[in-house]
């Protein structure tokens, strides 16, 4: 995933192990993503598309 984002963003993406299977994305300290709020997992392509969003 991080690999993905860096690609097709030019963001350099770092993925931190957390707890109990969270699975989070932040750009700058934002979450623009929670699997906890949603209940599941996003494609690369949602997610290259929160990062842009935010980015933009």
């Amino acid at each position: 995933m991080a690999a993905v984002i860096e690609q097709k963003t030019g963001i350099k993406a770092e993925l931190v192990e957390g707890a109990h299977g969270s699975f989070d994305v932040a750009v700058d300290g934002e979450i623009v993503y929670s699997r906890a709020k949603t209940g599941g997992l996003p494609s690369s392509k949602e997610v290259v598309a929160l990062v842009r969003a935010r980015e933009g």
